[in-house]
C-alpha cells in the first residue's frame, strides 16, 4: 500500500508481525491479512463475515501479543467499520456488522487499558455500548468489560458503577 491515503485506506496490517514469547528471544510470525475499507454503497452478507474474521484474527494477535502491537489495526478495524455502516444493507446485515464493530471497538478499549491508556479506553467502550445497542444480553456483555477493564485501572467506583448497569 503506498502514500498515505493507501495506508488510511487499509484497516489491518499487511505481511506479518514477530511475535514472541516473553523472554524466549522465540519469534512467531502472526499474518493479518489487509482488507481495503474503501467507500461502499452496499454492504452484503459476505463483507460482514470477512469484517468478522478481520476483528477475531485482531483478538488472537491482541491476546497473544498484548495490546500495544495490536492497538493501531484494532482502532483502523473499528473505524473501518463504522464507515462499512453508512452504506446500504438490509436490516438483518446492518445489525450483525453493529455488533462487529462493537467487538472491535471493546477490543480496542481493552488494548487501550492494557498500555494505561485510560480515556481513549473509556472511548471505545463507550462506543462498543452505542454500537451493542439493540441487545440486552451485548450491551450487559460491554458494560461488563468496561467495568472489568476499570477494576484493572484501580477504579472499583466506576467499575461497580458498570456492574450495576449492566
Amino acid at each position: 500500500v503506498r502514500g498515505w491515503r493507501g495506508r488510511r485506506r487499509c484497516h489491518a496490517v499487511a505481511g506479518a508481525r514477530r511475535v514472541g514469547a516473553p523472554g524466549s528471544g522465540e519469534g512467531v510470525a502472526q499474518t493479518v491479512r489487509c482488507t481495503r475499507a474503501d467507500p461502499r454503497s452496499t454492504v452484503g452478507q459476505l463483507d460482514v463475515v470477512r469484517y468478522e474474521q478481520t476483528v477475531t484474527r485482531l483478538e488472537q494477535l491482541d491476546r497473544e501479543a498484548g495490546g500495544m502491537p495490536a492497538r493501531p489495526e484494532l482502532v483502523a478495524t473499528a473505524t473501518a467499520g463504522e464507515q462499512m455502516l453508512r452504506a446500504q444493507a438490509t436490516t438483518e446485515v446492518r445489525t450483525r456488522l453493529r455488533f462487529a464493530v462493537a467487538e472491535a471497538h471493546r477490543l480496542s478499549g481493552r488494548a487501550y487499558g492494557d498500555v494505561g491508556l485510560v480515556n481513549q479506553m473509556r472511548q471505545h467502550m463507550h462506543r462498543a455500548v452505542d454500537f451493542a445497542a439493540g441487545s440486552h444480553v451485548r450491551v450487559a456483555g460491554e458494560l461488563c468489560s468496561a467495568g472489568g477493564m476499570e477494576v484493572q485501572d484501580g477504579a472499583s467506583n466506576d467499575a461497580l458503577k458498570m456492574f450495576q448497569l449492566a
